[in-house]
């Protein structure tokens, strides 16, 4: 899908949503899953660089030792998000004093950055809406070097792709890191990057509401 059809379709499953104008395919989570699930043609004019996304973002592997009782018996409401190998913004907080089950305290992370799910939902990726979070193992944490960067048009770029790539692997859908850091990113204009991180990021809004 080209880059305009790929606008033209979010501005419409957004007008029909909002404002009841016009008609869409299907149930709007249907609407919405087909079009961040595919993958834009960007105009020659528009390309600038084809990068790899070790090239773009420092890795970071989430906490071992991060369990599920451990979770349990540091949780607080008021705490940290913990996040990993779900496809949804997580439920569960826990203090920032927490410990893993080796006893050493847990890292914390910061936005912006991206958490890619490595296994469970491999390959789903979540922008936190938070300053400070947390992750277990099951995560990787993606931190741009460049903290302006379109963390929406980033997910919408690379989503469908590494959930293809795990999938590929037959039973076992997981992502190892090389696989990660190795995956190409076409770049395009700063302008086009914010058109789709616009749309990209209307749409989850949209999913969330429906929820």
């Amino acid at each position: 899908m080209d880059i305009d059809e790929y606008c033209e379709e979010a501005e419409k499953i957004v007008s029909f949503y909002e404002e009841g104008i016009g008609s869409i395919d299907g149930s709007l989570r249907e609407a919405i899953t087909r079009l961040t699930s595919t993958s834009i043609k960007y105009k020659a004019d528009e390309f600038i660089l084809l990068a790899t996304v070790e090239d773009m973002f420092l890795l970071k592997k989430g906490n071992t030792g991060l369990t599920e009782s451990i979770i349990y018996n540091f949780f607080d409401n008021e705490g940290l998000p913990v996040f990993g190998g779900g496809s949804e913004e997580t439920k569960y907080k826990i203090s920032k004093d927490s410990l893993t089950n080796k006893g050493k305290s847990v890292d914390v992370y910061s936005s912006p950055a991206v958490v890619v799910s490595m296994d469970g939902s491999s390959g789903s990726m979540q922008v936190p809406p938070y300053e400070y979070f947390t992750a277990n193992h099951h995560a990787m944490i993606m931190i741009p070097f460049d903290s302006s960067l379109e963390l929406f048009w980033i997910k919408q770029e690379l989503e469908q792709k590494l959930k293809n790539l795990a999938s590929n692997k037959g039973a076992s859908a997981t992502l190892t890191t090389n696989q990660l850091k190795q995956t190409a990113v076409i770049v395009p204009s700063k302008s086009t990057r914010q058109r789709v991180n616009l749309h990209r990021e209307n749409l989850e809004r949209i999913v969330k509401e429906i929820a």
